[in-house]
């Protein structure tokens, strides 16, 4: 759902002016690859980057900006009490934020209860409102390993989502329909951790996002 309220972001947009976009969240955000495991760095083609080349040649213009504060193995909890967390996150002073958690609360150990990540998901949204910016929220990806567990997390954030009046992707969704139109399976996208995407995959994800906001957002103005 994209609402027709994000004003300020599409005008700079369609004017040319300066645009900041942080995408928040896990190691899906932050683009884990299987040598992340032993190097502790992302792939360079992760898609907050891949987001910013789609954006700057849509809209011709390298005033855009797209931060990637994915942090590996985030749940909702460390967004909210790590230093590098929405603090950081807000201190940029971003038009928009493109927040995506959920798989870390599946896979971690002990789990994070469902109602504690959307208390969490609530208090991070309360912090985004106070301060100006626009926020656009994920579901998470799906996975192999507890996907039917994550499948309900999906439907829990969506469905904060609509309750909040928030512009949302249903990124699970999403990515089904993403693969059954390329004729792709799961094992296709995602790694053997069974989690994250393969390197060259975590663009679907910005493909998605551009394709599902910003066209959207695009034809509002």
């Amino acid at each position: 759902m994209v609402s027709n309220k994000n004003t300020k972001l599409k005008n700079k947009l369609k004017n040319g002016g300066s645009v900041s976009i942080v995408c928040f969240g896990n190691s899906i955000t932050w683009g884990h690859i299987l040598p992340s495991y032993l190097t502790k760095k992302p792939t360079k083609d992760n898609y907050p980057f891949n987001l910013e080349k789609i954006l700057r040649k849509y809209y011709k213009s390298k005033k855009i900006k797209v931060f990637n504060e994915g942090h590996d193995g985030w749940t909702v909890n460390d967004a909210l009490n790590k230093e590098n967390g929405i603090k950081k996150v807000l201190s940029i002073k971003p038009d928009l934020i493109i927040m995506m958690f959920g798989v870390i609360e599946i896979i971690s150990f002990p789990r994070i209860k469902l109602e504690d990540y959307i208390k969490g998901l609530n208090k991070l949204i309360s912090k985004i409102k106070k301060s100006g910016s626009e926020v656009l929220l994920l579901s998470p990806t799906p996975i192999f390993v507890f996907d039917k567990e994550l499948s309900l997390y999906s439907k829990k954030t969506i469905d904060f989502a609509k309750e909040n009046k928030l512009d949302f992707i249903d990124m699970r969704k999403e990515v089904f329909n993403y693969m059954k139109k390329n004729n792709l399976h799961k094992w296709n996208i995602l790694k053997i951790d069974n989690v994250h995407f393969k390197e060259d995959k975590y663009k679907i994800i910005s493909e998605i996002v551009f394709n599902k906001y910003f066209l959207k957002l695009l034809k509002k103005i």
